[in-house]
């Protein structure tokens, strides 16, 4: 059979073929199938640009000058020996990645999952330990609390007993010593008083005596005064008298001389 497929050339049209582009795809096919090895954001309805843009960013643009890993015919693509090789390749890896992607996104969701499930259980056991630890500590502050209050009441009460006892003493004491003190004034003001009235007495005794004294000198003088006023007054009285006498006399002798 080889020797008639060598006979007939097909072998050496094989090679030849292999030699230039033996690979051929329609865009749709090569579309549909390498479709994953670009981004989501350039799959488009145009299935000529959508392989385009695969073998774009696969293999690299297209000169058109022979010596290109693909080139782009009408309605296939033609690819040269090894190119859907390195593809397949290609295809496998994203294949593999994405398989990883979504195996690593459902067990991220499946974890978080458990890790939520598990951190609401944690958080429930906290919050109710916490709440069990609150209420045994409001008990404990409401037993001390009552307990102080119990004891300030108490020490409240004792104290203002002590408080009034001594507020009684020193009532006491204040009122003896104002006693005391009022009784002390009061003597003193006797005492002053007695004092005042000897002084006052006293003083209009020396007063009266002097004045007396004085009564006694004013009048002396006034009497020596008068006694002298009186004696002169005598004296002219009687130098008149004298005269009157001699006139009297003069008269007498007038009147015996005309009888």
């Amino acid at each position: 059979v080889l020797s008639q497929l060598r006979a007939c050339g097909v072998l050496e049209t094989v090679r030849i073929s292999c030699a230039g582009y033996p690979t051929r795809w329609t865009y749709e096919e090569f579309a549909l199938r390498y479709y994953m090895l670009v981004h989501s954001d350039q799959w488009t309805a145009e299935i000529r640009e959508m392989a385009n843009a695969i073998l774009t960013k696969a293999l690299g643009t297209s000169t058109g000058k022979g010596l290109d890993k693909y080139q782009l015919g009408l309605t296939k693509i033609f690819f040269r020996a090894g190119m859907l090789a390195f593809l397949e390749n290609l295809r496998t890896s994203r294949l593999n990645d994405c398989a990883i992607l979504i195996q690593k996104n459902l067990r991220a969701k499946y974890y978080r999952r458990r890790y939520l499930e598990a951190r609401e259980s944690v958080i429930r056991s906290q919050s109710a330990a916490r709440a069990y630890i609150a209420r045994r500590q409001a008990q404990e502050l409401r037993t001390i609390r009552a307990a102080t209050t119990i004891q300030r009441v108490w020490r409240g009460q004792k104290e203002q007993k002590k408080f009034l006892a001594i507020r009684k003493d020193m009532i006491l004491f204040e009122s003896a010593a104002k006693g005391y003190l009022r009784r002390k004034q009061i003597m003193e003001t006797r005492v002053g008083n007695a004092a005042l009235v000897i002084q006052r007495a006293w003083r209009s005794r020396r007063q009266l005596q002097s004045w007396r004294q004085y009564r006694r000198k004013v009048t002396l003088i006034q009497s020596l005064w008068r006694g002298k006023l009186a004696r002169r007054g005598y004296k002219k009285v009687r130098e008149e008298a004298r005269d009157l006498k001699q006139i009297s006399y003069k008269l007498e002798n007038k009147v015996v001389e005309l009888t």
